[in-house]
């Protein structure tokens, strides 16, 4: 039986019926407005609320709060943090202190700002490769199994979190890895086409393991406390469209019994906190900071307001005092180079122009096709040609942003809605190679996920520009 066929047909049948299910409720509806994933208070084929209701029938209505303001003040280490795809960066001053005191975390996060603390613990987020098992021979629902652990006595073992999971049928997924001295407990794991596994969902120990009994052989010390840090790559897999899979459902049932079973420190029955996108954090974990804590709160918020500049700017003020800088700087410079005389050189207009540095389409070409260029760079071009491209056919303003695109292509149904949905994760992986160029950052892009980007692209432009063409003559 070949990869794909793994897959359980009758799974496959489930979310078909499902998703055609979707396609006809938005047809009959409407376009209606543009909305955000991984919400709870609505019943979409993109939001949370069949996940929300797995939680609280396994720990009881009481147990699980749901809200948009993470209160670290009122934490305890009897309770977990639960994050779906956050569009807020996670205090990690208030995170880290939350984990060391025992208590748990969970980041399920492909695109949002949760990699900014998984960096803080050496975790870092990848493009995820071809997959070998994959659903419908389509490369981005990729099929990830539980890793399992052979112990020296000969026993397979899984995790708790994936007891009863056999796989979990993902949906555009991204990878995990980890610098080479840290060690995380492997869940659940994706296998490329050359048989090499990556990891999709891990654990971190936060604390000293062999206190606290992690260690084969050495027993707990009295008070020690560990938390955990459980990381995984797609949000998408706990949407209601994909929790029709069996797999995915028994993984929302283990993950919300792990993050508050009791330790080896004690029993911890505490409630479970969920957010998802945005949301405020207020308050300090375990009371007043002391000196070095507020220094290193003080160091966090500097980040982010780098973070923030480079993505949106400097402040108007700001920008007008660093142009004026500037320009007494420029005039300064040119006083004191006025009177100074230099040699002359030799001509260079003789001299031939290498392609690259030629103006026009030549010359970017070239800088594109150079085997030094960032394959990230390719994807900026692609993220150009695209909003260009679907601009002129949906007659937007210039400087319409991918928001706006999505919200359009929703309103005038210029391309089908299963389109509408590879493009917004599509772009989401563009926004990703552009932060990571615009600050300077390591982002690996395979080039066979360059040409995937670019044939789903192609297709998508394709529709919109049949689209233009029926509606611009």
């Amino acid at each position: 039986m070949s990869a794909p066929q793994a897959v359980s047909r009758r799974a496959y049948r489930r979310l078909r019926r499902f998703g055609t299910g979707v396609a006809l409720a938005l047809l009959v509806s409407g376009t209606g407005a543009a909305h955000a994933s991984f919400e709870f208070s609505r019943e979409a084929w993109d939001s949370l609320t069949d996940f929300l209701a797995v939680a609280r029938a396994e720990l009881g209505q009481g147990r699980v709060v749901l809200g948009a303001r993470l209160d670290w003040s009122q934490l305890t280490p009897a309770d977990a943090v639960l994050l779906f795809h956050p569009g807020t960066r996670v205090e990690f001053t208030e995170a880290s202190s939350f984990l060391t005191a025992g208590g748990r975390l969970a980041m399920i996060d492909d695109f949002g700002k949760g990699d900014e603390l998984l960096r803080r613990f050496h975790i870092r987020r990848d493009f995820a490769p071809k997959p070998l098992e994959m659903l419908n021979d389509n490369p981005s629902l990729a099929v990830v199994r539980p890793h399992v652990h052979h112990s020296p006595d000969g026993l397979s073992l899984r995790h708790p979190i994936v007891k009863q999971v056999q796989q979990v049928i993902t949906n555009h997924p991204a990878a995990l890895s980890t610098d080479n001295h840290v060690e995380l407990t492997s869940v659940l794991t994706l296998e490329d086409s050359k048989n090499k596994q990556h990891l999709f969902a891990a654990i971190g120990v936060i604390g000293d393991g062999a206190a606290c009994g992690l260690s084969p052989g050495i027993p707990a010390r009295r008070n020690a406390t560990c938390g955990r840090l459980f990381a995984m790559g797609d949000p998408s897999v706990f949407i209601n469209l994909m929790m029709a899979f069996d797999g995915n459902r028994e993984l929302a049932r283990g993950l919300v019994r792990y993050l508050v079973e009791g330790d080896s420190w004690g029993q911890r029955e505490g409630k479970l906190y969920i957010l998802a996108n945005e949301f405020t954090q207020t308050g300090q974990f375990a009371g007043e900071p002391g000196l070095d804590r507020k220094l290193e709160s003080a160091l966090d918020d500097l980040q982010q307001l780098l973070d923030q500049v480079r993505q949106e700017g400097l402040p108007g003020t700001l920008t007008t005092l660093s142009a004026a800088l500037l320009a007494l700087a420029v005039a300064a410079w040119a006083y004191r180079s006025s009177g100074k005389l230099y040699d002359r050189r030799s001509p260079r207009y003789v001299a031939e122009t290498p392609l690259v540095a030629q103006g026009g389409a030549a010359g970017r070409a070239a800088v594109l096709a150079s085997p030094s260029t960032d394959n990230a760079l390719i994807v900026l071009e692609l993220k150009s040609a695209t909003e260009e491209t679907l601009r002129y056919a949906l007659r937007l303003p210039p400087h319409s942003g991918p928001g706006a695109i999505l919200a359009s292509l929703a309103q005038t149904g210029a391309i089908d809605t299963r389109a509408q949905a590879i493009l917004s994760g599509l772009f989401a992986q563009m926004a990703a190679a552009e932060k990571a160029i615009v600050g300077s950052e390591s982002l690996r892009v395979p080039l066979s996920s360059v040409k995937q980007m670019r044939d789903e692209l192609e297709a998508i432009l394709d529709q919109a520009e049949k689209y233009a063409g029926r509606n611009h003559s």
